[in-house]
């Protein structure tokens, strides 16, 4: 299934039955749930998605950018590691969500929040091929092919740990 046909999957199931937080006995954290075909609070809800999105993003946002500055400063390299080691940790961080996904049911919030939100701001595609065009507008052809190695060989891997790790946890 499509990534984003499984973000918005469980949008209109009830929530509050299954939760990985009730199943550790964590009930104090389970959100209320929600009837479908509820339109009185139909713009609060989409709303409150937005809202979601747009703190994971805010925050995602936020983290890439100290990552990144964090990595430039202590290794004075010309390379885009930060891009990179994010790139590589979003994979990771949504194999692991869409892995859990699976066997948990996330609050639709939540999915929207980590996914759409948080990664989508935390790694980006955009600035991996950007970098790349300059590696090669400089000449640097050996650090362009290793960007794009690197990111491919270490991204997909990532991302297939991630779904592993996340369907093991369900298994415990």
């Amino acid at each position: 299934m499509m990534l984003m046909q499984r973000i918005f999957a469980d949008e209109d199931r009830p929530v509050s039955t299954v939760f990985p937080m009730r199943q550790a006995g964590l009930s104090a954290f389970r959100l209320p749930a929600y009837r479908q075909g509820d339109d009185s609070l139909k713009g609060l809800k989409e709303m409150v998605k937005l809202l979601a999105i747009g703190l994971g993003g805010f925050i995602g946002a936020l983290l890439r950018y100290w990552i990144s500055g964090w990595a430039y400063a202590h290794t004075q390299s010309d390379f885009p590691l930060g891009t990179l080691a994010v790139n590589v940790a979003g994979s990771l961080i949504l194999g692991l969500v869409m892995g859990l996904s699976e066997h948990y049911i996330f609050h639709p919030h939540v999915k929207l929040f980590l996914t759409i939100g948080f990664l989508g701001a935390f790694t980006t595609f955009s600035t991996f091929s950007y970098e790349t065009i300059m590696l090669l507008q400089v000449g640097s052809f050996i650090k362009a092919f290793l960007n794009i190695a690197l990111s491919i060989l270490l991204g997909f891997p990532a991302a297939f740990l991630g779904l592993a790790l996340g369907r093991a946890i369900y298994t415990r």
